[in-house]
């Protein structure tokens, strides 16, 4: 379902309804600024909950201030703008700040231009109606912010343009908006516009000579939008002089120029609606409560259109998965064939072998056992080249005697019981040494110990293999008894013994 979109338009006594339909805008429904026509609105927003809401106030009563105020960034220079329509625009909430650049003097402070519509009376009813009905209001707009976009130069000009409010009157300067202003006409006939116009443009003038926005002796240019039918009155009225230059243009040529091309005739009020939906202003007048609903549709397509993204992604790695796979088919079907051709190979193979007395679990052990003789057949030739090394690590060391044999786990308990828990069960060299320390060791226990724990140390350090004391060169029971004729007795090289096991 493609997505409703409505322009609002807001007059003094009445809203008009525009529709976007395809590259166009049609008339959709017109209330009048009554109760009656309060209520009527929010029973029409009740039927199009989902749509997105375009508000234009098209308004006699607006505000413009030029201001320049020191060139800051962040919080700081949006705080500065709220000061500054605060002080101006204090009775209204619906006010903004467009920035016009740098001053080309001084200290190139940043231009303003502050715009305020200061009547809410007139506004406050429909957006009210919206917020209740949660309708999300994209934001609020102004003719004058539009008016822009039909006539673009940079050269200081004032655009006139009959709307269903009045004759509307904006100058430019170097192609940017300083002042708008609406004027009504009570009777609306073409021959009022054209006088209107023709004494305001003269007002305009003088007003804009005492602003120096324009100098005394220069010609001020006055472009008039109008129907083909409606430039003869304006030819009749508006007539050059030396201070005022007048250019006249269809109301039609612009409209295609600007890529709206109805096939009736065109109305201002339905080019000015779609010039906001096609390229919607960056800035606009409402306050952040009025447009809540829209921020919580924003939030909801950003989130469906996280959820579509990541269905894509899924959808893609899964379509990139089964070409992976199908691609894989033909190898996958091969690696079958050639495990199907090994099994009956294997297969073929043990029928021709002779047949044997021993079942599957019985070959497993004895297969198992054979690789334990092949382990125990390396004999301790691995414990020896280990203890050579802790040897020549500690040369203060002395061999005395060595006892080596092989622990085999098929033996039974006993074999079993020798080796070390978390050492591997399977066939192991066990060493008994018996070592001597230096005489000069004698009466310095606490070095014997230090040593002889330093060499077990590095012999366990080796892999798979353990080490333990099984006699200390100092007797630490504290049972001993110490006799007084001890210190008489001949010292004797200190000995110990230790026993290391290494996992074949």
């Amino acid at each position: 379902m493609l997505l409703e979109r409505f322009v609002l338009h807001i007059h003094a006594g009445r809203l008009l309804v525009w529709r976007a339909q395809a590259w166009k805008v049609v008339r959709e429904r017109e209330f009048l600024a009554h109760a009656e026509g309060y209520a009527a609105f929010a029973e029409w927003l009740g039927r199009h909950k989902r749509a997105l809401f375009y508000a234009l106030a098209d308004l006699p009563e607006e505000s413009f201030q030029w201001e320049e105020v020191p060139a800051v960034r962040g919080k700081d220079r949006q705080q500065l703008i709220q000061r500054k329509l605060a002080q101006h625009f204090y009775a209204t909430p619906f006010a903004l700040a467009e920035s016009r650049g740098r001053s080309g003097s001084g200290r190139k402070d940043e231009r303003l231009l502050l715009m305020a519509l200061s009547s809410s009376a007139h506004l406050e009813p429909w957006l009210a109606s919206l917020r209740e009905n949660r309708a999300p209001l994209v934001g609020l707009y102004s003719v004058p912010q539009l008016c822009e976009r039909l006539a673009p130069t940079s050269e200081p000009h004032l655009l006139i343009l009959r709307t269903a409010a009045g004759l509307r009157q904006s100058f430019f300067l170097e192609g940017k908006l300083r002042f708008s202003r609406l004027t009504p006409l009570l009777r609306g006939d073409m021959q009022e516009a054209a006088e209107i116009a023709a004494q305001e443009t003269d007002k305009i003038f003088q007003y804009l000579v005492a602003q120096h926005w324009i100098s005394r002796d220069q010609a001020l240019t006055t472009r008039i939008l109008a129907h083909s039918a409606e430039l003869e009155a304006y030819h009749r009225f508006c007539l050059d002089s030396p201070v005022i230059h007048y250019e006249f243009f269809s109301l039609r040529d612009v409209a295609l120029r600007l890529g709206y091309s109805p096939r009736e005739a065109i109305e201002s009020d339905a080019l000015l609606a779609y010039l906001l939906l096609r390229k919607t202003p960056a800035a606009q007048f409402a306050p952040p409560p009025f447009r809540q609903a829209f921020r919580l549709w924003q939030v909801r397509r950003g989130l469906q259109g996280s959820a579509v993204v990541s269905l894509l992604a899924c959808a893609l790695f899964a379509t990139k998965q089964a070409l992976e796979i199908a691609e894989l088919q033909p190898t996958l079907e091969t690696l079958a064939a050639q495990s199907q051709s090994n099994l009956e190979r294997r297969a073929q193979m043990l029928k021709q072998l002779p047949a044997s007395s021993l079942s599957g679990a019985e070959l497993k052990v004895f297969l198992g056992r054979f690789e334990d003789l092949e382990r125990s057949a390396l004999g301790p030739a691995p414990l020896w080249t280990q203890i050579s090394r802790s040897f020549d690590a500690f040369p203060e060391i002395t061999l005395e005697r060595l006892e080596w044999s092989l622990i085999d786990p098929q033996q039974g308990t006993q074999g079993r019981a020798e080796l070390p828990s978390g050492m591997d069960k399977g066939a192991a060299a066990q060493a008994i040494l018996t070592c001597r320390l230096p005489l000069a060791m004698a009466y310095d226990r606490r070095r014997q110990l230090t040593l002889v724990n330093d060499f077990v140390g590095h012999l366990s350090r080796a892999e798979r293999t353990h080490a333990q004391i099984l006699s200390p060169p100092v007797d630490t029971e504290s049972g001993k008894t110490m006799k007084s004729g001890d210190d008489r007795v001949a010292p004797e090289a200190p000995r110990f013994t230790v026993r290391v096991i290494k996992s074949l």
